[in-house]
Order: structure tokens, then sequence, then C-alpha cells
């Protein structure tokens, strides 16, 4: 995509011919007009084919050489300062090698000038393309032409001019020369050179003829530098979309830098190309990044190789382009680059706002080797990437703030939940023991007074107290497992139905309400008025998790006792002035639509305005050091994670309403449970032989009498260990493991089982079963997983799943 032209080598003579001009054309010109036009017609001609354009200079080359009758001919073209030959024909492989450029830098013009440190664009060719001649000077002809047909007369007239250029003409012997700037305008495009070894060969009508062949040519030639320049714009305009469209993409900031410097890289082309970033917090290297070919090649020459160009590109605070490296390299930055080969280069700082973010290195092996255009490109780049830089920091930090937020939240959350749980903990305690004594009561009665086992009536009733009393401890582990499981952010919406939800909550918080008032002699009653709601769509433990702390908030403000009503209705949310003033809501602005409304009222207290307007703030709290400020803010955000709000009506001396305005997103049908036996539920399977591994002797007798009852053939072993050696004895259709022993626990048992006989089924029976499924837990190779107690249908219906018997379900 460089504007940089490439010599095209034209039938270069190694042993120059003697021409004449082209007889029509020459006597056409001197007849004063004629033949300028056939020379002017036939450029145009060649010109306006369609072959490629540089192609087809060298035929045009060729007319000004037939024209003119003359042994060489070279075109030089403007390429950023200098004028390299870009078509040549009858000069030697020698002199356009050592005069291709004319600026200073090259090793050729060094050893040409002598040393004298004259300016190389101080030659003859230099002074014409630099406007220097005199217009009365005696070779300068009327089209502004240097015209020489005798060396000799030229350096006796101009000897001061002639002893401080290079002479390379001079010196090939070449004795008239033509030097015709390429003008369109004002604007110079280029140089036409004409040579020959013989004097006197340009007549006045020759000279008039190719100038204005050479003005036809530099309007061509404009012409095609405009077309090439929009092409090229055109080109680095979809460089630098593709880029900002890969910048957008990512959010990744080395990533973008890295992609960014590929297609800079590649696309421009580039030998070397750096970012360097300041460190934003401090002082530090800061992040520095290769194109995918300079890394490379800085990887090949070793690191201890390659200069630290974090140093030096951290102090560059202005756009800067280093056209030689060697010369300038006196100063740290071209001296750098002259170690990393590098003849230019492009320095160009990303600035954002009013200070330096980074550096933009973009380097070429050649010396001047940057066009303006590509300039131009690398510095809108370098905006966009400062852009990008910017925004992706800044997206970073918001991230971090964020992570950092959602983690607080979390121990917020989890802190809240802890308190929860202390006051909960004594009614729990109190739920246990009152399980627990019709257990231990009925059981010692039989136990000391067997007589009364002969009253069968009797004796089956206080079994099947103890049965129930057995049970509902069971269920206090498993409400407490709702409350305990951890909560994520990201956990999947699922169906909810409300009404159950409430049941749960009203269960979950009774020790409070219930018993723990009690002690102090006051009753809290609590009433229920649930209407048909349609399904709504969350995360269930989140929203119980929030109505039980709005309960807890309740009874707190009920130290005498009182009356809670929860209540759940369907409303159409259309919102009135009224409404806004009596209330205070919370939450995302509610759209208009149909809302399931859950109500918390009680009747204590109540709350003054100035605490309804703030009882939503984190941290804020009217229970001093017994609470936290978190239990309201923590609904506050539960509510609106699901799109709802939450609306607070108090009035000090007649108590508080919180209801949580929750939007039903759809509706679907939902089975109504059927409460049935599980042992109805299940086909009957015996015969198997189990392998049952528990260390507990209790649950192995309980289990012993289970499966035998069921007519299966029963093994047993105390640990995991014993249990593999049994089972490698090989005859069993089916283990089951309890999950913590000594010796070996269950969740290795399970996964050399598994590993020994993939298709055998595996239960495993945990009194941690309750925790395990909150988290989604189950250990590799188990089946099936069921918790402690158990009963005889949970434990058929297990065996029956694990065993792949198909489950009625009418």
């Amino acid at each position: 995509m460089s504007l940089n032209w490439g010599y095209i080598s034209c039938n270069i003579m190694s042993e120059p011919k003697t021409r004449t001009p082209d007889s029509a054309t020459a006597d056409a010109a001197a007849d004063g007009g004629p033949g300028r036009q056939t020379l002017v017609r036939r450029i145009l001609g060649i010109l306006g084919q369609g072959s490629a354009f540089p192609e087809r200079l060298r035929v045009v080359l060729d007319c000004f050489q037939d024209a003119a009758g003359c042994e060489a001919v070279g075109l030089r073209l403007r390429t950023g300062p200098d004028f390299p030959y870009l078509a040549a024909i009858g000069f030697s492989e020698e002199h356009v090698r050592l005069e291709s450029r004319l600026r200073k830098g090259a090793e050729s013009h060094t050893a040409e000038s002598g040393g004298s440190g004259a300016p190389p664009l101080e030659c003859i060719c230099g002074r014409v393309l630099s406007e220097k001649l005199a217009a009365d000077s005696p070779f300068c002809s009327p089209g502004g032409s240097l015209v020489v047909n005798s060396a000799a007369d030229f350096h006796a007239v101009a000897a001061e001019s002639a002893s401080s250029v290079r002479g390379r003409c001079c010196i090939e012997g070449y004795q008239s020369m033509a030097l015709l700037p390429l003008k369109n305008g004002t604007k110079i495009l280029g140089l036409l050179q004409v040579n020959d070894r013989r004097p006197n060969v340009f007549s006045p009508a020759v000279v008039a003829m190719i100038e204005e062949g050479a003005a036809a040519l530099a309007v061509a030639i404009d012409g095609w530098l405009t077309q090439q320049k929009l092409q090229h714009q055109l080109e680095y305009a979809e460089l630098l979309g593709e880029i900002i469209h890969d910048m957008g993409s990512s959010r990744d900031l080395s990533n973008t830098l890295e992609i960014s410097l590929a297609h800079v890289e590649e696309r421009l082309p580039a030998d070397f190309v750096a970012v360097w970033l300041a460190n934003e917090v401090g002082a530090g290297p800061g992040l520095l990044k290769h194109g995918p070919q300079t890394e490379a090649a800085v990887g090949a020459a070793g690191a201890e190789n390659v200069p630290d160009l974090a140093p030096l590109l951290a102090v560059q605070t202005e756009a800067l382009y280093v056209a030689d490296a060697v010369q300038a390299a006196d100063a740290a930055l071209p001296r750098m680059l002259t170690t990393l080969h590098l003849g230019s280069a492009v320095v160009l700082p990303l600035n954002v706002e009013d200070r330096t973010a980074g550096v933009l290195l973009v380097g070429r092996t050649g010396v001047d080797d940057f066009a303006t255009e590509e300039i131009n490109f690398l510095q809108e780049l370098a905006g966009h990437l400062s852009l990008a830089a910017h925004h992706m920091r800044l997206y970073q930090k918001l991230h971090n703030a964020y992570e950092g937020l959602r983690q607080s939240q979390e121990v917020v959350m989890q802190q809240e939940r802890l308190r929860a749980l202390g006051q909960m903990a004594s009614g729990v305690a109190h739920d246990f023991n009152n399980t627990l004594a019709p257990i231990l009561g009925f059981s010692d009665l039989l136990l000391m007074r067997p007589e009364m086992l002969a009253d069968r009536a009797r004796s089956k009733q206080y079994i099947e107290m103890i049965n129930t009393a057995a049970r509902d401890a069971g269920k206090v582990v498993s409400r407490l497992r709702e409350f305990y499981r951890a909560r994520d952010l990201n956990d999947a919406v699922a169906p909810i139905l409300i009404n159950r939800v409430v049941e749960q909550v009203i269960s979950l918080t009774q020790p409070k309400w219930k018993d723990q008032v009690q002690v102090s002699g006051n009753l809290i009653e609590v009433e229920r008025e649930l209407q048909e709601a349609p399904v709504l769509y969350g995360n269930e433990a989140e929203l119980r998790e929030a109505l039980i702390n709005l309960v807890f908030n309740a009874v707190d403000a009920m130290p005498d006792g009182g009356r809670i009503t929860l209540r759940t209705r369907t409303a159409r949310h259309a919102p009135t002035a009224a409404e806004e003033e009596d209330a205070v809501t919370a939450g995302s602005p509610l759209a208009p639509g149909i809302y399931v409304v859950i109500d918390v009222e009680d009747n204590g207290a109540g709350m003054p305005p100035e605490v309804r307007h703030r009882c939503m703030e984190p941290f804020f709290s009217t229970k001093g050091s017994a609470g936290t400020g978190m239990g309201l803010a923590t609904v506050y955000g539960t509510v609106r994670r699901h799109n709802g709000a939450v609306r607070i009506d108090s009035e000090v001396g007649r108590g508080t309403t919180i209801s949580v305005w929750l939007p039903v997103e759809g509706t679907r049908e939902v089975k109504k449970n059927r409460r049935h036996d599980p042992a109805a539920d299940t086909a009957v399977l015996s015969g198997v032989r189990v392998l049952v591994v528990e260390d507990d002797p209790r649950v192995r007798e309980v289990l012993l009498a289970f499966l035998t009852g069921e007519g299966h053939i029963v093994d047993v072993a105390t640990n995991g260990k014993e249990g593999l050696m049994k089972f490698r004895r090989g005859g069993f259709g089916l283990v089951i493991t309890d999950r913590s022993m000594s010796g070996g626990g269950g969740d290795q048992l399970a996964a050399a089982v598994k590993q020994a006989s993939p298709s055998m089924p595996v239960i495993m029976l945990t009194g941690f079963s309750e925790f395990m499924k909150a988290d989604s837990e189950k250990p590799e190779g188990v089946d099936v997983l069921v918790g402690k107690p158990i009963s005889m249908a949970e434990l058929r219906q297990a065996v029956a799943e694990a065993m792949g018997s198909e489950r009625l379900t009418e």
C-alpha cells in the first residue's frame, strides 16, 4: 500500500549507441509546432492505453529518446522529500545505482560528496528541482529547463556551482544534458533527464519539442498520482475501518493491541511495529506490545540484543518522523532505531485528554521510507488506539468495581442469612426437642412395659407417632436446607408457585414469631390470605429469603405481640399521583401490566416518614447494635433483580405493610401436586444381591431389615476398603454406600465400583444429602442420592430408580 516507487529497468545500455533525432519529428519541430504536437499525441496515446501506468512510461521514454535522438533518458518522480529514478533507459547500471536518490543519507551520496558535507540536492538535478537556476543563465531555456550542449562550457561559466556538485554525468562523459522539471501548475512532480555524450545535441526546436512533451507527461503523471492517492486513501480508510471494528469486538486491551499491530505490520506494511502504554497506577514499566512478526524477530534476536523501548518511548510526548536514523543517531531514539536496523520510523504519542497515555512506533529498514499519506494514516490510527485503550481501561475499572460490589453484596447477604439463622437457632432446637420427645417417650414406654405390646391397636398407635415424629425431625433439616444454600447471582430462572413459597416462609419463621415470643408471655398471630396467583419466573430461594426478612422485621416491630398477615393477590399496575404520595416505592420502574403482589402486613408501631423514606438504604437501622441495616436493602436488591418493586405503607401507631410487586412474564400450566403413597408408586423389586457399606451399626440393621423384607440378598461391609474387597469378589447387582466413613469414604468407593463395572447401579445414602442437593453435588459414580433418615418406601423407590425400574406416575 506504500507510495514508494521501485525502479523500473528499461533497456539499460551497457554500451551507449549514437542516435539521431527522428527525421519527421525533428523536421516538424524545426517548423515550429507540428513536431511538438506529434510527440504530445504519441505520449498521450501511449499513456491512455489500458496497461499498467508505470510500465507504459518505458514506451514514453522511448518516444523522448527517438524524438531527441539522444542516448539516455531518465524519469525521476517525487517520493516524499526525494526524487529517485522511477524509470531510465540508456544509462549504465552503475549510474542508476549511484544517482537514484538525490537526498543526503545514502552511502553512495556520502562517497560521491567526497566528505565535503555538501547536501546532495546541490547536484545539477537538485538545483533544477529546487528552482535555483537563474532565469538569465545562458543554460536556462525559456521553459525553465537546464540545457547544456557542452559540459566544458558549463563548467567554465558555472565553475563555482560546478565545484559543489557530484558531477556524475561529467565523469561518465556526457556532453549534452537537458534537465526538464515536470510541473503541473506550481507543483513539481519530478524531473525528465535527457543525456548524450555528443556535444550540441539540443537545438532550440528540439528543446521546445521535448518541453512540450514533458508538460503533457507531467499532466498525465499528476492525474495518475491523484488517482493513486485517492485509491490509497480508500485502502487506508478500509484498513482503519477493519482495525476499529476489531477494537469494538474485544474487551481485552492486550488482544486488541495485538490485532491492530498485526494489521499495520501486514497491510501498511512495516518492518517493526510496537506500542507502549503507561502504567496508570503509579510508576512502572507499563505495557509494551509488538506486532506478531516483530515479536518473532525480537525473539529470534534474543532479549539481550534488543534495546529496552519503554524508557525511550515513555518520554516521547510529541509526534516525530525520523527520516534517516543513521544521520540522526546522535539522539537517543534514532540511535535505538539503528540498533534495530531501522532506517526510518514514525513515532506518535497516544494522547488521552491532556496527558500522554502511550506511544506508537512504526519503522522500516529503508531510509525516508514513509509517504505523507502513510504518516497521516498512522496519526489517525494513533487517535483511535488512544480512545480504545482509554475506554477499555475504563471498562476494566468498571468491571473490577462491579465484581467488588458483587462480592461485597454476597458477603452482606451471607451475613444477613447467618443473622437470620442465629435468630432461628433456638427455635430449631426447640422444634427438634419437640419431635424427639414422642420418639423417646413412646419407645421408653414400650421397652419398660412390654405387656403393652399385647394391645396391638395401642402399640400401632405409639409406633405411628414415633414414625411421624422422626419424619418431622427430618423435615426441620429439609426446611433449613433452602435457607443454607449458597446463592449464585446467575442461578437459572425457574417457575415459582408463590403461595407455596409463602407457606414455606411461615413454617421457616415459626420458631421466631411463635416460640421465642411466647417465652415472654406475648402472642403473635400469623394469618394467610392467599389468592390463586399465576406462575412467576425467577429465583425461588432468593424470594423466599426476602420474605423471611420481611417477617422477621414485622416480628421485631411488635415486641408486645400482634398480628402478621401474609397476603397474595394479582393486580394490574396503573400508577396514580395519589399512590405515589401515599407510599414509598423502591426498585425498577413498574411498567403498566399485571403483577403478583405479596403483602407482609403487621399492626405494630409503624414508621415515621423520615424512617420510611430511608429504611431501604444500606446500613440504615433503627435497632442499634442489634441490626446490620441490610435486611430491607437485601430485600430491595432481590426484588430489583426480578424487575419488581417494593412499596412501603406505614403510619406511626397503625402498623406497616410492605408489598413486593413482581411482574407476570407469562403463564404456564402447572400440574397440581397430588398426595400419594410412595409405596404404591414404585414397582417392587426382589431377589437382588445387594452390597451395603455403612459404618453405623444402627443404620446397617435398618437397611438389612428393609432389604431382606423386600426379598433381597444382602451382604454388609463397615467401610469403603472392606466394601471394595467384597465387591471385587463379584456377584452383586446393587451397591448402597454411606458417604463419610472411616477406612475409606463413599466417594472413592463409588468411583472405584464404576471404574470396575460401569453398569453397576450405586446408591449413596448420607445425612448430607439435603446440602449436597442444594449445591447440585453428586459424587462421581453415584446414580441416586438419598438422605437419612430413610423410610422403607423411600428406599424402595431409590432401588427402583437405580435399577432402572419404570416408576408408575398414575
